[in-house]
């Protein structure tokens, strides 16, 4: 919680990385367990940095 600087857009940009990777290694059907995990990883780290969600996950 301690990083300054941490952004909405630094979280799309993970988010959009992630669901590119996934997606390229495990395919479209088998990604999902890969995404919802990481949307859960997203939505906790912007309540810790911001108090709420504020990028759709």
């Amino acid at each position: 919680m301690a990083l300054s600087g941490t952004g909405k857009e630094h979280f799309v940009r993970w988010l959009t990385l992630f669901r590119m990777t996934a997606i390229e290694v495990f395919g479209v059907d088998g990604a999902g367990p890969a995404l919802l995990v990481a949307n859960r990883i997203a939505s906790s780290l912007q309540l810790g940095f911001f108090g709420e969600i504020q990028v759709a996950v």
